[in-house]
């Protein structure tokens, strides 16, 4: 997906390490993203 996209959007947790992994990944390839951590409403 991350190679044809313009840009990645990501919602993590802050725990979900498959998701750290993939805005790692999109960082590495140079794309702009958008990341919003979702905490419960806790």
């Amino acid at each position: 997906m991350s190679k044809d996209c313009d840009y990645g959007i990501a919602l993590w947790d802050s725990k979900s390490i498959g998701t750290s992994e993939n805005i790692k990944r999109l960082r590495n390839l140079g794309k702009e993203m958008i990341v919003c951590t979702i905490d419960g409403g806790k």
